[in-house]
């Protein structure tokens, strides 16, 4: 979002992650079933650090737990990231 909000002002409006992963949807940034893998990813995540917070656990989990999670967040980075530092 960061990186094409020079060309689209609007993608800075939100501060909410839910709505920037729509908005870069929305704009052709990111495809819309990613950004929907994102969007989802980060409600389960947060809701999970949530609960632990809530209930005054520490908020590191087992490896086995939020695989397909971290799954969605390494293939975005790959996606992004990755093909960003290799162009520079």
């Amino acid at each position: 979002m960061l990186n094409h909000s020079c060309k689209e002002p609007k993608l800075t409006r939100w501060s909410d992650n839910v709505r920037i992963f729509e908005d870069c949807a929305n704009y052709g940034i990111v495809e819309q079933g990613q950004a929907i893998a994102l969007r989802d990813t980060y409600v389960t995540l947060r809701d999970k650090m949530h609960r632990l917070a809530l209930a005054d656990n520490d908020a590191e989990v087992p490896d086995s737990t939020l695989v397909e999670e971290r799954n969605v967040v390494s293939d975005a980075w790959d996606n992004w990231l990755a093909r960003e530092q290799s162009t520079e």
